[in-house]
């Protein structure tokens, strides 16, 4: 028992790695969907996924639905479930750019897929809104630096200019 716990540790006392959670938000069309997925963006809780069937009968179909959204949110990841589609894979990637924030899921699947695409994908999402903020920040005081530095050539320029005229 004691190697035991010595080789891995105390299971009893080992914190469990908390686990993502989500907000599951559920639209029955294509419509409703762009609809949640514009009222999540006006509310600064933008969807890290959004899960398509590429048909979606009586409304629009799952392309339409993800050119709408992307128009919305170009963060988002969006995640093509279909069993069948009369649209080729190529044209959807065409049409619903960029292509690393588009993904397929092929009917059947296992629930576990759905639970591994939206872990990774949020992970990946929550990721890249850190870094962007980075950049921005970042490019924030960049700008703020060269204006600095033009003022400061400015001034210099003008102190030369009148160095100048006093040495005649």
């Amino acid at each position: 028992q004691d190697l035991h716990e010595a080789i891995f540790g105390d299971e009893k006392k080992e914190e469990k790695v908390p686990e993502e959670e989500y907000i599951l938000v559920i639209a029955q069309q294509g419509k409703e969907a762009v609809t949640k997925v514009r009222e999540a963006v006006e509310n600064g809780e933008p969807f890290a996924a959004v899960f398509l069937d590429m048909r979606m009968p009586p409304g629009q179909d799952g392309l339409v639905t993800a050119k709408q959204i992307r128009k919305i949110d170009k963060w988002c990841n969006i995640i093509i479930v279909t069993a069948y589609s009369d649209v080729e894979l190529a044209e959807i990637a065409k049409s619903v750019q960029p292509a690393d924030k588009l993904f397929y899921l092929k009917k059947p699947f296992h629930p576990q897929e759905i639970q591994q695409f939206a872990a990774g994908l949020t992970s990946k999402w929550k990721a890249e809104k850190y870094l962007q903020a980075l950049v921005d920040d970042r490019t924030a005081d960049l700008v703020m630096t060269n204006i600095a530095l033009h003022e400061e050539i400015d001034t210099r320029q003008e102190t030369e200019k009148k160095l100048e005229k006093s040495d005649k």
